[in-house]
């Protein structure tokens, strides 16, 4: 392949659209270690019904639970320092059909080792150092 001359504004996200073409983005740039999105932005939702183990790909949790569940969090560890998560209660059941977030081990949700989400629609966000400690915000 050749070289393909980079397109837009400086400081502009440049993406590859195939046969040696790149294409500048005005709405994502880029100086001084800071991103600017000039446009919407789309998390990966994951929609639950039953117990589960939250992985380093999830972003919004959406509970769906027809009995109590346990929402258990990766080890901080496995993660990025900043990572974040939120999990919702979707369905509106939290008040009869408890909702628990664990840490893994003996790492800590803002000094506890669970929470519980016990108020319909309910949600908690949550954010990692990546090493020991979960912290909600």
């Amino acid at each position: 392949g050749g070289a393909a001359t980079g397109v837009g504004p400086d400081n502009s996200l440049q993406f590859h659209t195939g046969g040696g073409a790149i294409s500048g983005s005005v709405n994502l740039l880029f100086s001084s270690s800071i991103l600017t999105a000039n446009c919407g932005l789309v998390f990966k939702r994951q929609q639950v019904t039953s117990t589960m183990t939250a992985s380093a790909t999830d972003y919004f949790i959406g509970v769906s639970a027809s009995s109590p569940i346990i929402v258990q969090m990766p080890g901080a560890e496995t993660l990025t320092n900043g990572q974040m998560f939120v999990i919702k209660d979707e369905e509106g059941n939290a008040g009869i059909h408890n909702i628990t977030i664990k840490s893994s081990g003996s790492q800590t949700i803002d000094g506890e080792t669970s929470i519980i989400l016990e108020s319909p629609f309910a949600s908690v966000n949550l954010y990692t150092n990546g090493s020991n400690k979960f912290f909600i915000y």
